[in-house]
C-alpha cells in the first residue's frame, strides 16, 4: 500500500512538471532518487560486518580485494562525503564559515581526496599485481607446452 502512495505522489510531481520543461523533471526525479536511495545505503552495514569479521584478503580474487580496499576505509570516506556536503549546502546559501571553520573544513576535504586518490593507487597496484600473477601463470603454461613439444 505504501508502494502506491509512493507511485502516486511521483505521479503527481511528474504531471505537475510537465507544464515545465523537461530538464525540470528529470532534475525533480533525480533529486527524489537520491533523496530515497540514502534510505537504503548499505555500506555502513557492509563496514560493520566485515569490521567485526575481520578484513581477511587471504582467498579474495583481485576484484574483490578492490572492493574490500574501499569497504575498509567507509567512515573517512562517509566523513568526505559529509564535508563536501556541507560546503556544497554553504555555498548554495551563499554562506561564508568563520576562518577556522573554513581553514577545518577544506582540510578535512583535502585529507579525503588524498585518501581516495590512496585508495585508487593501491586499487591499481592489486590490478597490476593481478596481471603480473596471471601474466606469469601463462608463460610458465607456455614454457611447459614448448618443453613438451621439443621432447
Amino acid at each position: 500500500m505504501n508502494t502506491i502512495k509512493g507511485f502516486s505522489k511521483l505521479k503527481d510531481a511528474l504531471q505537475a512538471s510537465e507544464a515545465d520543461s523537461e530538464a525540470g523533471a528529470e532534475a525533480y526525479l533525480i533529486r527524489v532518487l537520491r533523496e530515497k536511495s540514502k534510505c537504503f545505503d548499505l555500506r555502513s552495514i557492509i563496514f560493520a560486518i566485515l569490521y567485526r569479521t575481520g578484513f581477511d584478503r587471504n582467498d579474495l580474487k583481485a576484484k574483490e580485494k578492490q572492493r574490500l580496499e574501499v569497504i575498509q576505509i567507509y567512515p573517512q570516506l562517509k566523513m568526505g562525503e559529509i564535508w563536501c556536503e556541507i560546503q556544497e549546502k554553504l555555498n548554495e546559501a551563499g554562506l561564508k564559515p568563520t576562518s577556522d571553520d573554513l581553514h577545518w573544513m577544506l582540510t578535512s576535504i583535502e585529507e579525503f581526496e588524498e585518501l581516495v586518490l590512496n585508495c585508487v593507487n593501491t586499487q591499481k597496484m592489486i590490478s597490476r599485481e593481478s596481471k603480473k600473477h596471471q601474466e606469469d601463470d601463462l608463460n610458465r603454461f607456455f614454457d611447459i607446452i614448448r618443453s613438451n613439444k621439443t621432447k
